[in-house]
């Protein structure tokens, strides 16, 4: 999903869609997989190495000023890994891991 600029609730669209969407919905289900040997799969994309996440500006608040479509749909991608990985050290203890899949 690479779009043109677009806002959905004062968010970017590819970031609302391809991470905040699988943030919500991940924690939506943590509760049923609370016991060892259960894993959290989020998809993602060899696109994350486009962009790095905009910590200052990762909605692009100047809309078609900056926006890049591309930078977008990798920052998006790149989020995903890094809830993936905060995810694991938070649920490793409990026996849950998260991983991030590129599939191909």
């Amino acid at each position: 999903m690479c779009v043109p600029y677009k806002e959905i609730d004062g968010c970017e669209s590819q970031f609302f869609c391809n991470h905040i969407s699988h943030f919500l919905f991940t924690n939506l289900i943590l509760s049923h997989v609370s016991f060892p040997g259960r894993g959290i799969i989020d998809t993602t994309s060899g696109a994350y190495m486009l962009s790095p996440v905009r910590y200052e500006d990762h909605h692009f608040m100047h809309g078609w000023l900056v926006y890049n479509k591309w930078q977008a749909y990798g920052q998006s991608k790149m989020a995903n890994i890094l809830s993936g990985v905060g995810l694991t050290k938070r649920l490793k203890e409990k026996g849950i891991e998260s991983f991030a899949v590129h599939l191909a």
